[in-house]
């Protein structure tokens, strides 16, 4: 096959906290296929419209886009509605997968176990000092990260109430929506 028929624009960078982790990617990925495809990087910068006419002009794009637009479905649906093709998911599954309280509802319902959480969700006159942990529903330590962000943004793992607050501000900075998990022990692969 003549891979050099085959031009391929590498996504990244993006304004979510996860920007420069995905320049890294980008670049990465950039220097692994630049010898065997026609390729470039480009550089998302919350304005699709500026780079729309270069995107439809590539046979794919490699999404590493990390976090926000990238990881949500937005870049997904925009790359839909203009009918280019694009690496990973689809808009509607980034959308379902990202939002970790609706994954662990799909999750649970086919009957796989999850570690037991609470959604907390801000908005309006409502203060952080206003929630509690169900001690019946989940006990320390725990893990809260805010419901809708990529990689460790926002993470804390909690030993004590005394070190809740200070975690939801943290999450809080992220998201609206906290996620607050029973933490379970164990070696991250």
């Amino acid at each position: 096959m003549n891979n050099s028929n085959i031009n391929i624009a590498v996504l990244c960078g993006g304004i979510s906290s996860e920007r420069d982790i995905s320049i890294n990617s980008g670049y990465s990925i950039y220097g692994q296929i630049k010898g065997d495809y026609k390729s470039e990087v480009i550089e998302y910068n919350n304005n699709f419209e500026s780079i729309t006419n270069k995107l439809k002009t590539v046979s794919l794009v490699f999404n590493a886009l990390h976090g926000g637009d990238g990881e949500n479905g937005n870049i997904q649906a925009v790359l839909d509605m203009n009918h280019i093709k694009y690496s990973g998911s689809g808009a509607e599954a980034c959308q379902l997968a990202m939002n970790k309280n609706v994954s662990k509802l799909i999750v649970n319902s086919l009957g796989i176990s999850t570690p037991k959480w609470k959604l907390l969700s801000f908005g309006g006159f409502e203060t952080i000092n206003s929630y509690q942990v169900d001690s019946e529903k989940i006990s320390f330590p725990i893990v809260v990260k805010p419901n809708n962000e990529g990689s460790t943004v926002g993470v804390s793992i909690v030993e004590s109430e005394e070190g809740l607050e200070k975690a939801i501000e943290l999450s809080s900075q992220f998201s609206n929506q906290i996620l607050i998990e029973e933490f379970i022990e164990g070696r991250e692969i």
